[in-house]
């Protein structure tokens, strides 16, 4: 795994290059960037940037949509080959990865309590007598 800084300084300058692309109207370009930015916030564990990428192809999606419909990496371009455009489908994967880092913060709380309270609650193992005898002398 990449640490946090590197991760960030990726994404930081395919964010940038997304723009460039978005500017000079190179939409598959844009694409991978947004989409290497992605990945590059995933490793980082940075949902807010994650955000980003979500409203930085909904806005090229919309965009796309309104001023060049017929682009083949358009929605109504890809709905007439019968696919889903990559935008929207970028859109989902990134909803994805909000839910998935979300649920491995909750889970990492979850743990830290869980060892916290381990060591303050005395847990008695459900196999000795003072809970009613072994499982020997029960049968």
């Amino acid at each position: 795994m990449i640490e946090a800084p590197p991760a960030l300084e990726l994404y930081d300058s395919l964010i940038e290059s997304t723009g460039t692309a978005r500017r000079a109207e190179l939409y598959e370009a844009a694409f991978h960037g947004l989409a290497g930015a992605l990945h590059a916030a995933e490793v980082a564990g940075e949902v807010d940037r994650v955000r980003y990428v979500t409203q930085q192809a909904a806005e090229i999606h919309d965009w796309l949509s309104r001023h060049h419909p017929r682009h083949q990496l358009g929605a109504d371009s890809a709905r007439l080959r019968g696919q889903t455009d990559v935008f929207s489908t970028l859109i989902v994967h990134t909803q994805s990865i909000v839910t998935r880092l979300r649920a491995a913060k909750v889970v990492e709380r979850a743990r830290a309590q869980n060892a916290v309270t381990r060591h303050l609650i005395p847990v008695t193992p459900p196999d000795t007598p003072d809970r009613g005898g072994s499982r020997q002398a029960q049968s």
